[in-house]
């Protein structure tokens, strides 16, 4: 080996035939400490703790020093230890090294350069103040190094809430001086020299079998011992620790010589109850017999034999055989990650100290993302393993940020992917099956998506929480997407799909029968649909915004064709389709008539199920399979934890199922309900706070998945706190607060109609439209112009619509200044007199709170529009007769908002809302194919005659 320290790049199975050249004396070590160079930089500390640090001197009476001849000398111990902190105020941070006297003389010039750095830690500052009792982390230095040179994990862990006890290893560190005064001087077990007459791998054996016999059990003894006085610490009345430390959850770990005492240890120790190895190979005969504990293996990567030594490869395999005996004798969870582009010293802080030799030629920022790769899978498995927290998603093998790691586990051991489940028509449907720990059968949780069933969407909806909580996952591709086999075709063979899938789980050997269904969207969807199947084996079901009415908001909405959402999304179900490249491009492909042939030039291809949607343009017979009736919510005898959002696009679905299982189910009293002031997606991820110009408190936040844990646990597990939630829990935006409510719509709420008003000229904000409490006597009706080819541009809720309201074609109708509160909860109509000079046109309506500022914010989210032909239902469709007055009511979404004094309340009236719905061409053609376009004079009439008005649910403000 050089005269110079030098760290080559190898693997963690060389780090032994290193150890010769890294011992005391052994080696000098040129430390790159020039300003210029600034070779230190340590990450800032991840957790939310100040750190403070300790140091402990021991002495083991019951042990002698085998290093050295005088048989009256005892083990002597320094101990390093870092805390969580309370505030450390004006304090400075403690030297990173200790007192150079510590060390023998050669050490101390080396060290005496860089002296001056500092940790990231305040010397003796107070115990994070409470009665919480700390989680305990025993860790061993590599050989020949010292309790601090692993700083950047030891450190860290420490700022996340654990009391790290950092072991120096007499004689086989660096530290020689001790405070009673004794001195160590290793004269009875002289580390074995390189032999130059022997070859490499002589010589690395050699050591190796030194390392094993002699010094191994002196340093799991050390850990014993260490364990001892931190039992006596955390027991000492009035102590430093006393009462602070929590003996039943105590973790080890360490880097090279120093992670193999630890995994050795937690065999060897019940106190410790998880081991972590930072690139060390294993001794011991724990190699043979493994561990009853959870541990990890890490390892550097690299060429282990450059030279392809034959030798050194036999020497090699067999070294890294240990590993494999591990594993196969332990019982627990075990984890093995290899770290791309690291090596040995990268688990240290010795590329810090010595960038030029000891970073194999990583830069900073290398080895900065080596340091935080490292401390997030310490930092997540002595989370999950000593404080049991559900298991991260890199602990789960999800490397989306982490493309360096090879990753294997016994825990994805357990998982099962790529199940083939048989539906009855033969087809074959992917399913991913993710078990808990333990023996099982396991209640289970079944989420099936059209999006993919990857391990980036698992990790998206957080999955792995029910595995952790004791359910099994069944993940699985709904027919025709991902891996599973067969024909897309939208919701219709959703229902006997969900039906064979939970049966198919009931009986195998992992399941105890009993299974529920989670998902939102899509995913909420086809567990209605299941559920309208009856499967004995479905217990209850948790459906996030799922949409169900057909022609009334999907994929139509007020029997207006939703072309914003219908043709992308189908589209995006088929691999074989292209896109438009940019939303410019989207748009102008959305201008395309007929909409029938629209797909071609939007993807490429015809679909056929999109044109299936055009062509049957009535609530026709091809609707019925996913059609719910009455009747058909009355077989359903299941609970349900319905979810949505005020800006939910399927929130109209969301309560349609919601009241159909509240009005004709046998299990209407099973039924829960939360609405949210939160977006599509925001319902089951949880919320933001804000929504457009609208903001939140925190008290808006639900965590979601707890509100799921505690359903799930009392449909499947039988457990009762869940049963504390109300009927309803509904936001109430504008008055940042939650209601409990023993029914929705609420018991209490009345009707407040206000009637549109205007000397003819409503155009516009700037116009005279106005809401009032009477109808008019007699008024003239305002007129406007809709032109199809220049649409009103939809809008996001809860934004400004003061520049839409500049349009002529938008009527703005706007009441008075409040003096008091208006709380509106539930769903909103505008019952609408108008006429047209067109056989079928559109009418669309939108609530808006008009703050002091004079911004009006849209309340309501989609519906809010009506198609002419449409107006008497969707079984048929039925012409205008131009220019007579006729009654259209349009629904608007539901909203839970307080309008607050000083505001106004407006509606707007318009005929169009693109790209979100197609713009109605004015013909009465079949929509389908219509190529002509025409503009239509339209008029909205308010009299006696011709009350239109808007009707809003309101609740006392007080509710």
């Amino acid at each position: 080996m050089k005269d110079s320290f030098q760290l080559p790049s190898v693997s963690a199975v060389l780090w032994v035939l290193l150890l010769i050249g890294l011992l005391p004396g052994s080696a000098a070590i040129s430390y790159a400490h020039e300003e210029s160079r600034q070779p230190w930089a340590f990450e800032r500390l991840p957790g939310p703790h100040q750190v403070g640090t300790l140091d402990y001197f021991w002495v083991d009476e019951k042990r002698g020093e085998p290093y050295t001849s005088d048989p009256g000398d005892q083990r002597h111990l320094l101990v390093r230890v870092w805390y969580p902190a309370g505030p450390a105020g004006d304090d400075v941070l403690a030297p990173y090294f200790p007192e150079l006297s510590e060390f023998e003389a050669e050490t101390a010039q080396l060290f005496k350069p860089l002296s001056g750095l500092q940790s990231r830690s305040h010397e003796g500052i107070a115990l994070l103040e409470g009665n919480q009792k700390f989680p305990v982390l025993i860790y061993n230095h590599g050989g020949s190094w010292s309790r601090i040179t692993s700083s950047f994990v030891t450190e860290a862990m420490a700022s996340l809430g654990y009391v790290v006890f950092s072991i120096d290893h007499t004689g086989f560190n660096r530290s020689i001086r001790f405070p009673d005064g004794y001195e160590f001087v290793n004269d009875a077990l002289p580390t074995p020299k390189s032999d130059p007459d022997k070859d490499r791998t002589t010589n690395a054996r050699a050591l190796f079998d030194f390392l094993g016999s002699e010094i191994f059990e002196l340093w799991t003894g050390d850990v014993r011992f260490t364990l001892d006085q931190v039992e006596l610490l955390a027991n000492q009345g009035g102590g430093f620790f006393s009462n602070r430390l929590d003996l039943d959850r105590i973790g080890a770990f360490g880097w090279s010589f120093g992670g193999a005492t630890a995994i050795q240890s937690s065999r060897d120790d019940p106190r410790i109850k998880a081991a972590m190895d930072h690139d060390g190979q294993l001794f011991g005969d724990v190699r043979e017999k493994g561990t009853e504990r959870p541990f990890m293996l890490l390892h550097s990567s690299g060429d282990p034999n450059p030279e392809n030594d034959p030798a050194m490869a036999a020497l090699i395999d067999e070294v890294q055989g240990f590993n494999e005996q591990l594993i196969e004798g332990s019982s627990q969870d075990w984890y093995e990650v290899v770290i791309g582009g690291s090596n040995h010293g990268s688990f240290s802080d010795l590329p810090l100290l010595a960038p030029d030799q000891a970073g194999d030629g990583l830069s900073g920022a290398q080895v900065a993302r080596i340091h935080r790769i490292i401390v997030d899978l310490t930092r997540d498995f002595f989370d999950h393993y000593l404080r049991g927290h559900s298991k991260s998603p890199l602990l789960n093998g999800e490397l989306d940020n982490y493309p360096e790691l090879e990753f294997t586990s016994s825990t994805l051991a357990r998982n099962l992917a790529d199940q083939r489940v048989p539906m009855r028509d033969g087809i074959e449907l992917s399913t991913d099956i993710h078990l808990p720990e333990g023996d099982g059968p396991f209640p289970t949780v079944l989420v099936r998506t059209p999006y993919v069933k990857d391990a980036a969407t698992y990790a998206r909806y957080k999955l792995e929480r029910y595995v952790a909580e004791g359910y099994a996952v069944a993940f699985q591709d709904t027919r025709g997407q991902g891996l599973s086999g067969g024909e897309f075709n939208f919701y219709f063979p959703e229902g006997q799909d969900g039906y064979d899938t939970i049966e198919w789980i009931a009986i195998q050997p992992w399941s105890n029968g009993k299974v529920a269904m989670d998902g939102g969207s899509y995913l909420g969807t086809v567990q209605w649909l299941a559920a309208l199947e009856r499967p004995p084996h479905l217990e209850c079901i948790m459906p996030h915004v799922s949409s169900g009415r057909i022609f009334d908001e999907i994929p139509y909405s007020g029997g207006a064709f939703v072309l914003e959402f219908a043709l992308p999304w189908i589209a995006s179900r088929y691999p074989d389709a292209t896109a438009p490249a940019d939303e410019e491009a989207a748009m102008k492909v959305l201008e395309h008539r007929p909409l029938l042939t629209m797909d071609e030039v939007y993807s490429g291809i015809k679909i056929p199920l999109y044109r299936n949607w055009l062509e049957h343009s009535t609530l026709d017979d091809y609707w019925q399979p996913i059609h719910v009736t009455p009747q058909e919510f009355a077989t359903v005898e299941i609970p349900a934890l319905t979810v949505t959002g005020w800006f939910d696009g399927d929130q109209p679905g969301a309560l349609f199922y919601w009241s159909g299982m509240r009005a004709h189910s046998p299990a209407a009293d099973q039924q829960y309900l939360v609405i949210g002031p939160w977006r599509h997606a925001d319902t089951y991820l949880s919320g933001p706070l804000s929504v457009g110009e609208i903001q939140f408190s925190a008290r808006s936040v639900l965590e979601m998945q707890t509100v799921r844990l505690g359903f799930l646990d009392w449909c499947l597990k039988g457990e009762t706190e869940f049963l504390n939630m109300p009927r309803a829990l509904v936001y109430l935006t504008g008055a940042d607060r939650w209601l409990e409510l023993d029914e929705y719509p609420a018991a209490t709420t009345k009707a407040l109609n206000l009637y549109l008003k205007s000397g003819g000229k409503a155009n516009t904000s700037h116009g005279d439209g106005r809401l009032g409490s009477r109808p008019p006597f007699r008024s003239s009706p305002d007129q406007y112009v809709f032109d199809p080819k220049n649409p009103v541009p939809t809008q996001a809720s809860a934004t400004d619509h003061s520049k839409l309201e500049e349009r002529e074609d938008v009527l703005v109708y706007t009441g008075p200044v409040l003096k008091d509160a208006v709380a509106v909860l539930g769903t909103p109509f505008v019952e609408l007199y108008a006429s047209s000079d067109a056989r079928d046109t559109d009418f669309t309506a939108k609530l808006l709170d008009v703050l002091p500022d004079g911004r009006a914010l849209k309340i309501n989210h989609n519906l809010g529009v009506l198609r002419a032909r449409y107006r008497n239902g969707f079984q048929s469709e039925e012409l205008l007769t131009p220019n007579q007055p006729t009654r259209f009511r349009i629904e608007l979404s539901a909203v839970g908002h307080v309008f607050q004094p000083g505001h106004r309340i407006r509606i707007e009236i318009s005929s169009s809302d693109f790209p979100h719905t197609n713009p109605n061409q004015n013909t009465g053609n079949p929509v389908a194919t219509d190529t002509e376009w025409r503009t239509a004079n339209q008029s909205v009439h308010h009299s006696r005659k011709y009350p239109s008005r808007l009707e809003l649910p309101v609740i006392p403000v007080d509710y």
